[in-house]
């Protein structure tokens, strides 16, 4: 297995498709069931199609995406075949997006053969400028062409580690500021490769969660959780109580 840490990035400005903000990114993916996320350019009536064939396309409910998500929503592409590569494709109004994308549910190995090898990639603290909301001087952040490179090398999975974004004063203290750093990060255009090459897994650090070395004592933690799970796709958050964003899966 290789191992990739990544320490980016850059400014760059939003990503501007028509539509569609950012995305779509796998979440978990299992044999008979997958995550799927996207992020609309403002409210749209959206719906998803998938298909293990390129015909016979199953469709999902259609959704109305909202300004509280920040027009994001995720769909759940069920029931899938274990081991199989499954077509999908986004539709506004009704309407087929040109774009389409191809997921692979996990195999069923056990009991039947070895455990089949794979590939992933780690990546923790990418900072993505933006002058206006930074501190003054230099900005910590540099290239973002990482995720592309990362994007070509075609992982089987990804592990974010934590700072996968970096809120800043003005994001700190209201939902329309967490809503915003998020949509941000997941906008840049050199992510979106990355984003619909592999299911995507998360854990988060004190960036992530409030002010540098925020801990339970943070007072907008309830936020903090919100909005990862807006914008993640793991498969469970938290323990019996909820609290939290553990969560366990299995990969090959």
């Amino acid at each position: 297995m290789r191992w990739f840490f990544f320490f980016a990035i850059a400014m760059f400005p939003c990503i501007a498709f028509t539509q569609i903000a950012a995305g779509p990114m796998l979440g978990y993916c299992e044999m008979k069931e997958a995550l799927v996320w996207i992020q609309t350019d403002g409210s749209q009536n959206i719906s998803i199609q998938y298909s293990l064939r390129g015909d016979n396309w199953i469709t999902s409910e259609e959704i109305t995406t909202a300004s509280p998500s920040a027009y994001s929503h995720k769909f759940i592409l069920a029931p899938l075949e274990p081991g199989s590569s499954y077509t999908y494709r986004f539709l506004i109004d009704g309407k087929p997006l040109n774009n389409e994308y191809v997921l692979t549910t996990q195999k069923l190995w056990q009991h039947r053969e070895d455990p089949p090898e794979f590939t992933f990639f780690t990546g923790s603290c990418a900072f993505i400028n933006e002058p206006q909301y930074d501190r003054p001087g230099k900005g910590y952040g540099k290239s973002k062409d990482i995720f592309l490179k990362m994007a070509e090398m075609n992982p089987d999975m990804m592990l974010w580690l934590g700072d996968n974004i970096y809120l800043r004063e003005p994001d700190w203290t209201s939902w329309t500021g967490f809503m915003h750093r998020y949509s941000h990060m997941r906008q840049q255009p050199e992510l979106q490769p990355l984003l619909s090459a592999c299911p995507h897994f998360a854990i988060w650090d004190d960036h992530d969660f409030g002010p540098n070395d925020a801990n339970r004592s943070w007072i907008h933690k309830d936020w903090s959780q919100d909005a990862f799970e807006l914008f993640w796709g793991n498969p469970s958050y938290g323990l019996e109580n909820g609290k939290g964003i553990t969560t366990q899966f299995q990969f090959n």
